[in-house]
């Protein structure tokens, strides 16, 4: 082909391919860049716009070699030096993304989503003080970023600056009002917040319902169901967390138990992600559908077709929820239980799954859904692991070991001031600190420096990282008392703990998730070491480890008790279930023959 016409031909499919590109012709324009490279397979254009389609199709591959030598052709070239840095992190490989990022941003200061990549790379590598300057700088030159301001939110929530996430949450949904997962984050955070009363988190999250019911077009007949009162009722669980998370202990505890001549289980995951968990799970349920490539409208459409009676979402606004597909009310009756600790906002949830420890009777208010209240709302699977329960540690070590197992993000400036008192109150004593973020550095010398700011000598410290199952339970046994953050109690730590025979202090507060620790202790007959203030805390937290053999009597008996209790009986969690389902469906056939 001679080379004019050769030319010719590149540049008018060059162009041709950048206006599709334009138009959002995503797969015309791929097409065309293809096309030119195999005419000139040096063209830079080409290689960059056909490297970036390729990014968002998620093939990070071979975008990373396109990207690659169209940078050794323009190695000046911030954009290229950008998306490059998007395809590294696409393939796990942060240290190459945050340079390509860092090389970008010298190359063009003003590249706001430059610096917002940079951002999130380190971000996700626990440096979370340079993200925040990165996020910071990315706004600097383009306020309208809304994942800026959205991930400022998160990394401010992963510090315990509640008020800070509120604030960045709140300015991303400035930008867009629609986005109902910015929405869901905000929530989360708000109902974590002792600064947010559960008046003001209602009235947010009835916003969310409200926007969810504007793209919704509610069901109100359901005439494929069977209406008998006695029936097999068809119970539907909606969730993301149906793999390896605490969501599928608490539910795998019971599901196994239900007569399925009263009840049969059917599950939408909101995640194609599996794993050894899923597939055990997959053995309970009749049906099991994938709905996370579906619409709200068709994920509706399929519920409302599978003929379920019951629909529970498992997730609230945590990561990985689908709250507004239960505003389309593809069943007569839903429910929101395990996965959340405070109202949905969504009117078309008609109860909340709870406890009177959690909310009794008087928290009402707090809620768009009407509570009905079981005997233990929830009940966590017996760990399968082997590990005994061993004489208190404080025996041998001659001084009180407390401890915390918890999440960083729980950890409140509030809650290591409480805990560095009762370091002070207790001569000797030390405190063990094991979670995932302890893997990295920069967590534990944040945590040194805040403890040591409040008096404490980093030696009385016991920092480590996560393990697997059988090392995570065996560190059990080098703590005497474990203590509870607060606003936001633990959930399956507390379990886990009073299953290794750990007692712990709590503190109940005015809120679901803040009386986690007041109902799961007083189903142990531990009532006693939940306060009602912070000094109370600190009070209870001293008085007990000065008892040491009533501290080494507890723990003697504090497993047996703790399996006896309804905080690990599957079946009778299931047996009550089968009478509130029933109760459920009653009440809707009497509503629906008025």
């Amino acid at each position: 082909m001679p080379v004019n016409q050769k030319n010719d031909l590149v540049k008018k499919a060059l162009a041709l391919g950048v206006s599709s590109y334009q138009s959002a012709n995503f797969p015309q324009a791929k097409s065309l860049f293809q096309k030119v490279l195999q005419l000139d397979d040096n063209n830079f254009y080409a290689l960059h716009f056909l490297g970036i389609i390729l990014l968002q199709e998620h093939n990070y591959k071979i975008a990373h070699l396109l990207l690659v030598k169209a940078q050794s052709l323009k190695p000046k070239d911030a954009e290229v030096a950008h998306h490059l840095g998007l395809a590294f992190k696409g393939l796990g490989d942060a240290n190459k993304a945050s340079y390509c990022f860092a090389k970008a941003v010298k190359l063009q200061p003003s590249l706001a989503v430059a610096h917002l990549g940079y951002a999130d790379v380190v971000s996700s590598m626990g440096r979370y003080e340079e993200a925040i300057k990165a996020y910071l700088a990315a706004l600097k030159h383009d306020s309208t970023l809304i994942k800026a301001h959205n991930n400022l939110g998160t990394v401010y929530r992963k510090k315990a600056d509640l008020a800070s996430a509120i604030a960045f949450y709140k300015s991303a949904l400035v930008l867009d009002p629609s986005r109902l997962d910015i929405h869901s984050n905000l929530l989360m955070c708000m109902a974590s917040s002792d600064g947010v009363s559960p008046s003001e988190y209602l009235k947010e999250a009835l916003c969310y319902g409200t926007q969810a019911q504007k793209t919704a077009d509610s069901y109100t007949d359901w005439p494929l169901l069977d209406k008998s009162s006695g029936k097999t009722l068809n119970v539907g669980f909606v969730s993301g967390d149906l793999r390896n998370h605490p969501v599928a202990a608490f539910i795998e505890s019971f599901i196994g138990c239900f007569d399925d001549g009263k009840i049969s289980l059917t599950a939408f995951s909101t995640t194609s992600q599996v794993d050894k968990v899923s597939e055990r799970l997959k053995g309970y349920f009749k049906d099991w559908h994938c709905i996370e490539a579906l619409t709200d409208k068709d994920a509706a459409t399929l519920i409302y077709q599978s003929k379920v009676d019951i629909l529970i979402d498992l997730s609230g606004h945590t990561a990985g929820n689908r709250l507004s597909l239960f505003a389309w009310k593809p069943a007569p009756i839903q429910v929101s239980w395990i996965g959340y600790f405070a109202s949905t906002g969504v009117s078309e949830i008609d109860y909340i799954l709870t406890s009177n420890a959690l909310s009794p009777p008087e928290y009402e208010s707090h809620y768009i859904e009407q509570q009905w209240h079981i005997d233990s709302a929830g009940c966590l699977k017996v760990p399968s692991v082997d590990v005994v329960v061993e004489s208190l540690p404080a025996l041998k070590n001659g001084y009180v070991t407390f401890g915390s197992f918890h999440s960083l993000a729980k950890l409140s400036d509030a809650v290591i001031e409480t805990w560095c008192e009762i370091l002070h109150r207790v001569p000797n004593s030390k405190l063990f600190f094991k979670c995932k973020e302890l893997v990295d550095s920069a967590f534990r010398e944040r945590l040194i420096a805040k403890c040591e700011g409040f008096g404490i000598d980093g030696n009385r410290l016991l920092l480590e990282e996560a393990s697997p199952l059988p090392e995570y339970f065996e560190a059990y046994n080098s703590i005497d008392i474990g203590l509870d953050p607060f606003p936001y109690n633990s959930g399956t730590v507390s379990y886990h703990s009073l299953w290794m025979g750990v007692p712990y202090i709590a503190l109940k507060g005015d809120r679901i998730l803040s009386r986690i620790g007041f109902a799961n202790l007083s189903q142990v007959g531990l009532g006693a070491l939940v306060a009602n203030d912070r000094e109370g805390y600190v009070e209870r937290a001293v008085q007990f480890a000065s008892n040491i053999e009533e501290l080494a009597s507890i723990r003697a008996g504090l497993r047996e008790k703790a399996v006896r209790s309804g905080l690990f009986d599957g079946l009778k969690i299931a047996k009550e279930l089968e009478h509130v389902f029933r109760d459920m469906w009653q009440c809707h056939l009497q509503k629906d023959n008025k």
